[in-house]
C-alpha cells in the first residue's frame, strides 16, 4: 500500500485530474470582454491592462525600470505603483514571436499576457495538492495492512478546494493579466517548501555551521520566491511576515532542541530575499517622496529584511547546548528586542512609523481610494455583499475553522515526539497552522486575498 512506486503513480493522477478540472474552471469562467464586431475578445480589467501597458514599453525598447508614466493622471503623469518583477516574469513566458506590425504587436501581448495567470492558477491548485500529499506522507512503515493512507483523498480534497474557488479563478481565469495569480503561486511554493523542509528533517542534519549546506540552499531558494513576491507586488509583505512567524516558532523549538540547519536556513532566507529585492528597490519611483515608505517598494523593505538576517546571526555561534540558559532563553531575546524597537520607533518621531501607519491604512482599508475598491470590500461585515463569502471562498470555508483546531490539536498531542524524532515531521502543518489566521482575517477584510 505504501511503496514508493504505486506512491508516485496515485500522485500523478491525482495531479492530472486537479490540473484537468483548474484549467476547465479558469477557462470557462473567462475574464473576457467579447468583439463580436472583430470577431475576438479583449481584457478589460484596468490592472491588467496597465500590465499589458508596461509590457508593451519595455518590448518597444523603454526601461523596465521607468518609474514615471505619463498616462497616469493624464496629462500630469504619476508614478507607476508596482514594482517590475511580474513585467520581466510575464515577458520572459511570453516567449519570442511578437510580430513586427504595431497593431499585430498589440494583439499578440493582450493574448499572450492574457493567458499566463491560468498557468499560475492550475500551478497553485497543485501545489495544495503537494502540501497536503507531503503532511500525510507517513513517516514510517504501516503496522498492519488496516493502516489507511490518505494522501490521495488529502490531496485529492486541498487540490480541487483550490481549483474552484472563486477567489482564484477570477485573478487567474483567461483574460485576467494581473499579478495577484503570480503573487499566490510563489506564496504557495515558500509555504509548501518549508513544509517539505520540516518534512525531510533537513534543519536537524548535522551539518557543518559554515558552507552552502542543505539548509542553506533551501533557505536561498524560499528567499528567493520571497524576493520576487516583493518585487511583484508589495502588499506581499503580509506573506513573508506570515513565513517570519513560523520561523520564529521554529526558534522556540530550537531552543528546546536544537535544530543544526535552522540558523543557516533562516540566514540564508532573508539575505537571498534582499539580494532579489535590491534592484528592484534601487530604480523604485517612490525613493524620493518617501525613502521608507511600505505600501511602495523603498529602502525599508531591504532593512526588513537584513534585520530579519540578523536573528539568525547569533545562533551560528551560539553553543548548541540547552542546558545554557543564553541558548534557551535567546527566542525571547529576540522577542524583547524587537518589541522594545518597535516601541522606539512608534515613540520616537521618525519617516518609518509614518511608512508603517500608511501600509496599516492601505491593509485595513481606511485610505480613501481603497475603500473605493472593488477588489477591497470586505467579504463579511460591513460593505460587505450578501452571500459574498461563499461565492469567493466555497462552503468549506465553514469547514476551515475545525480543521485548524483538529491540526493544531493533533501537533499538541505529538509535541512529545520531538524529543526522540530526527526531524520536524510530527509539527510538519506549523507554518500552516501559523498562516491560517493570518491570511484568512485580510481574506475576510479584502477579498483580493482570497485566494491565498
Amino acid at each position: 500500500m505504501f511503496s514508493k512506486s504505486s506512491s508516485f503513480g496515485r500522485l500523478v493522477m491525482v495531479l492530472a485530474i486537479i490540473a484537468v478540472f483548474a484549467f476547465w474552471s479558469r477557462n470557462v469562467m473567462r475574464s473576457t470582454l467579447e468583439l463580436p464586431d472583430q470577431q475576438r475578445w479583449a481584457v478589460s480589467d484596468p490592472d491588467s491592462l496597465y500590465h499589458l501597458r508596461r509590457i508593451q514599453l519595455w518590448m518597444d525598447g523603454g526601461s523596465i525600470g521607468e518609474g514615471i508614466d505619463p498616462w497616469l493622471n493624464h496629462p500630469h503623469g504619476a508614478r507607476v505603483p508596482w514594482p517590475p518583477y511580474y513585467t520581466v516574469a510575464a515577458r520572459i513566458m511570453m516567449g519570442p514571436g511578437a510580430p513586427d506590425d504595431a497593431w499585430e504587436r498589440t494583439h499578440w501581448i493582450e493574448r499572450r499576457a492574457a493567458h499566463l495567470p491560468i498557468f499560475f492558477g492550475v500551478l497553485t491548485s497543485l501545489l495544495a495538492a503537494i502540501g497536503a500529499w507531503i503532511i500525510l506522507r507517513p513517516t514510517s512503515s504501516p503496522k498492519n495492512s488496516d493502516d489507511v493512507d490518505l494522501r490521495t483523498p488529502g490531496a485529492m480534497a486541498a487540490g480541487l478546494l483550490h481549483a474552484f474557488c472563486n477567489a482564484s479563478i477570477y485573478y487567474s481565469s483567461i483574460g485576467n493579466a494581473d499579478h495577484h495569480a503570480f503573487v499566490s503561486c510563489l506564496n504557495g511554493a515558500m509555504m509548501v517548501s518549508l513544509v517539505w523542509v520540516m518534512k525531510s528533517g533537513v534543519l536537524r542534519r548535522s551539518e557543518k555551521r559554515w558552507g552552502f549546506t542543505s539548509s542553506t540552499r533551501w533557505g536561498a531558494l524560499i528567499g528567493m520566491f520571497a524576493g520576487i513576491l516583493l518585487g511583484a507586488w508589495v502588499g506581499s509583505l503580509m506573506y513573508v511576515i506570515t513565513f517570519q512567524l513560523a520561523l520564529a516558532a521554529l526558534l522556540f523549538f530550537h531552543a528546546r532542541k536544537p535544530m543544526t540547519g535552522l540558523p543557516a536556513f533562516g540566514l540564508s532566507f532573508h539575505l537571498a530575499a534582499m539580494l532579489i529585492l535590491l534592484p528592484a528597490v534601487i530604480c523604485s519611483p517612490w525613493l524620493e517622496e518617501n525613502p521608507w515608505m511600505v505600501v511602495n517598494l523603498s529602502w525599508f523593505h531591504p532593512l526588513f529584511l537584513l534585520c530579519g538576517a540578523g536573528v539568525f546571526v547569533p545562533l551560528l555561534s551560539l553553543s548548541k547546548d540547552p542546558s545554557k540558559s543564553v541558548f534557551r532563553r535567546y527566542p525571547w531575546i529576540v522577542g524583547s528586542v524587537l518589541a522594545g524597537l518597535a516601541l522606539i520607533l512608534s515613540v520616537v518621531p521618525n519617516p518609518i512609523e509614518d511608512g508603517v501607519r500608511e501600509g496599516y491604512s492601505w491593509l485595513s482599508t481606511t485610505e480613501e481610494f481603497m475603500t473605493n475598491v472593488a477588489e477591497s470590500r470586505p467579504l463579511i461585515g460591513d460593505g460587505a455583499e450578501s452571500g459574498v463569502l461563499t461565492q469567493y471562498l466555497g462552503y468549506g470555508i465553514f469547514l476551515l475553522p475545525i480543521a485548524w483546531l483538529l491540526v493544531a490539536l493533533s501537533m499538541l498531542r505529538q509535541r512529545k515526539m520531538l524529543a526522540a524524532s530526527p526531524s520536524l515531521s510530527a509539527i510538519a502543518p506549523l507554518p500552516l497552522i501559523i498562516a491560517i489566521p493570518f491570511l484568512a482575517l485580510p481574506a475576510l477584510s479584502q477579498r483580493r486575498f482570497g485566494d491565498a
